[in-house]
């Protein structure tokens, strides 16, 4: 038998250890105790003929006592259970990686769920007309659409149109497949830049951090910077390139090039050399889309669409993709710059990335039967328990009900523990 833990073996033993002696603590406290109210039952009684007395003069069957050991067992289970043990099985697999850093550099402004994607044809394009420089900011549509005009490009339709975020969501996991065996990163910008995700060899890990992302919360947005995560890229780059010099790496710049904190924006400069390859990748179309408010809850259709109020009366806000301002971006990262559509293959935007050397790595992995999830599912057994008895024990002090007589009854219910 072999096993994979989940955390540091040292992790688990000592937490394994405090949850299990916290239990069997708490199991003596009860069963002492049991021991010691055995005489309350009354002098009168006896053991023999009263077998309301029993769980008192034995204290083994104290219900309290009998439910710190299955609460013992259940640290034992998931414990156990953490460790992922598991018996060979048939076949082993190879270690593989590729000489390949990957970071990818999302936007999550409010403008990023934008809902003008999903119509294949519907954005300007790469080599279509651009957005001119200025009109990176919200406003309303043209011709005076209200809240009633469709956030689809042209062509589009509102059922159709899905948020740029979707379309961000879809790119991240194609590449992550196009490049198997690189290690990757997740950088997010708004109003300011944070890391989500160093560099890591799981591409499980990108995709379910995408998965999860959302916007800044639209009450707090004090505006943005397409620039503004170059200071932490360039820290990146260089603690990798410290690190291992001989990996090349890339860059990936997922955005809609809109500038909403009032400046011109600064360069996108990075140390020479430090980008070998990578793309600006762009979302959105000139008619632009609606969003809906990330009010910091679950943002989800209910949501309301954030307001443009330089009108009267306000009208929902448009975000509109300024291509020109991600054009800039490319040249400053020394990498293509590509419009992003429903549909279309990813390829289009490896045009400048090497995948890298796939080499095996040290070691392999060798095939295995997984059994945590037996000793998962007795724990899950054990949870219900606890959680009928719960129950059972809410009952037990249901409300009194006054009888026509005007006497107090009380819902008699067995204990579930006896």
């Amino acid at each position: 038998m072999t096993t994979l833990p989940v955390l540091p073996v040292p992790v688990l033993l000592v937490a394994g250890l405090a949850l299990l002696g916290f239990c069997v603590w708490r199991w003596w406290a009860e069963r002492t105790s049991a021991t010691t109210s055995a005489p309350a039952s009354g002098p009168t009684s006896s053991p023999a003929s009263s077998p309301t007395s029993r769980p008192t003069s034995d204290p083994t069957r104290s219900p309290l006592a009998r439910s710190w050991l299955w609460r013992a067992g259940l640290v034992v289970l998931v414990v156990t259970a953490a460790f992922r043990p598991g018996i060979p099985g048939a076949g082993t697999s190879q270690n593989a990686s590729a000489d390949l850093d990957v970071f990818f550099l999302v936007d999550t402004t409010a403008s990023i769920v934008a809902e003008d994607y999903g119509t294949p044809g519907s954005g300007s394009g790469g080599s279509g007309p651009s957005a001119s420089p200025g009109g990176a900011s919200a406003s309303p549509g043209p011709s005076g659409p209200g809240p009633s005009s469709s956030p689809g490009g042209p062509g589009g339709s509102a059922a159709a149109a899905k948020p740029r975020l979707e379309g961000v969501r879809q790119d991240v996991g194609r590449l992550v497949a196009a490049l198997p065996g690189a290690r990757f990163s997740l950088i997010t910008f708004d109003s300011s830049a944070l890391t989500r995700l160093p560099l890591t060899g799981d591409a499980t890990a990108v995709t379910t951090a995408m998965e999860v992302l959302r916007p800044e919360v639209t009450t707090y947005s004090r505006g943005s910077s397409v620039t503004i995560a170059a200071p932490l890229l360039t820290l990146q780059l260089e603690r990798a390139r410290a690190a291992q010099p001989e990996r090349a790496r890339v860059v990936f710049y997922f955005g809609d090039g809109e500038q909403t904190d009032g400046q011109a924006p600064l360069p996108f400069t990075v140390p020479s050399g430090a980008v070998n390859g990578g793309a600006v990748l762009g979302y959105g179309t000139a008619t632009g889309g609606r969003m809906r408010a990330n009010v910091g809850y679950v943002a989800g259709e209910s949501s309301p669409y954030v307001q443009d109020r330089s009108v009267t009366p306000a009208v929902d806000a448009r975000s509109v993709i300024d291509e020109n301002r991600l054009r800039t971006v490319a040249g400053q990262l020394g990498v293509p710059y590509t419009h992003r559509s429903a549909g279309d293959p990813i390829a289009n935007a490896l045009t400048a990335t090497d995948p890298g050397r796939l080499a095996a790595a040290a070691g392999s992995v060798a095939g295995r039967y997984e059994l945590y999830w037996i000793l998962a599912a007795a724990a899950v057994g054990i949870v219900t328990r606890e959680l009928y008895l719960i129950g059972s024990d809410l009952l037990r002090l249901a409300p009194r009900r006054r009888t026509p007589g005007g006497v107090l009854r009380v819902r008699e219910v067995p204990d579930a523990r006896r």
